[in-house]
């Protein structure tokens, strides 16, 4: 009965238009998605599109998801970055395009809350 508070802060850059969003993934199913994903129904809130297109540097987006496994076993969250485009963009993640270096850092922190 226990769930599950996730706090995520994306740091990234737009590579190309017209955007990135993010989805965070419960044992690689979606559970909280930036997009029109009707299919999700959990409590959540994801903000923000990462980086503009002509920025030079980087910027982030963040989460806030309140799951509700309904297990006792182990489980692995992730972050996954996806185009807002059907056709293939590159985008980038902790660090702006107009650089290899690394300006920024992205977080993903599960706390256990039980009922």
């Amino acid at each position: 009965s226990s769930k599950v508070l996730i706090l995520l802060l994306v740091n990234g850059h737009n590579g190309s238009e017209p955007g990135v969003f993010v989805n965070v993934k419960r044992n690689g199913t979606v559970v909280a998605s930036h997009d029109d994903e009707g299919s999700v129904s959990y409590d959540t809130m994801l903000t923000g599109d990462i980086g503009l297109t002509t920025a030079t540097t980087s910027s982030s987006t963040t989460g806030v998801i309140l799951d509700s496994p309904s297990t006792t076993s182990a489980i692995t969250y992730q972050a996954t970055v996806i185009s807002a485009s059907a056709t293939t963009r590159t985008h980038y993640v902790n660090r702006p395009k107009t650089t290899g270096k690394n300006y920024g850092i992205s977080t993903i922190t599960a706390m256990e809350i039980s009922a």
